[in-house]
């Protein structure tokens, strides 16, 4: 789900390059998407994947990126000039006038882009209770064995509590 929000936000801020009000609005509402997708998405994938004792700070983390990355684009745009400045026809082949704003609007494919990059090759995993779900159990324990010491990974699959399990037991 993480990759789907990515490809919205990449198609959304493509779209957003274009110099027409539809195609920017039309842009803005993938980017919306895509942006609240990710809000959803990666703490739930953080809190099932990091250990228990790490899932607060690391969720912590998370909320600060995003305030950060929402900090960035006001910085970004600095270069933009105020529409408090009377326009020439001598400002139409200034950058920051008639360019920079597809510079904030393009930022975001290169996140998303090295993003998708990472997850595809260097973090390609399935969050445990998907696995446990589905009954890869062999993923399940290689992964397990990634981050915890081998002594406690039967434990910590054992603690894994899947949506099936808890519906059953009710």
């Amino acid at each position: 789900m993480i990759l789907l929000a990515n490809i919205l936000i990449i198609q959304g801020a493509i779209a957003m390059l274009f110099n027409n009000y539809w195609s920017i609005l039309y842009g803005r509402l993938l980017y919306g998407a895509g942006g609240g997708l990710m809000t959803i998405f990666v703490p739930k994938f953080i809190s099932e994947l990091a250990p228990p004792e790490y899932s607060g700070p690391l969720g912590i983390i998370n909320q600060i990126m995003c305030t950060v990355g929402l900090f960035t684009v006001p910085i970004i745009s600095l270069p933009s000039p105020s529409s408090t400045y009377k326009w020439t026809p001598e400002m139409a082949d200034d950058f920051n006038i008639a360019g920079w704003w597809r510079i904030v609007f393009a930022w975001p494919i290169l996140i998303a882009i090295i993003q998708v990059s990472l997850l595809m090759t260097c973090f390609k995993y399935d969050s445990p209770s998907y696995l446990k779900q589905t009954g890869q159990l062999d993923a399940l324990s290689a992964l397990m064995n990634k981050i915890y010491d081998s002594r406690q990974v039967a434990d910590r699959i054992a603690s894994i509590s899947v949506a099936d399990e808890s519906s059953s037991q009710n």
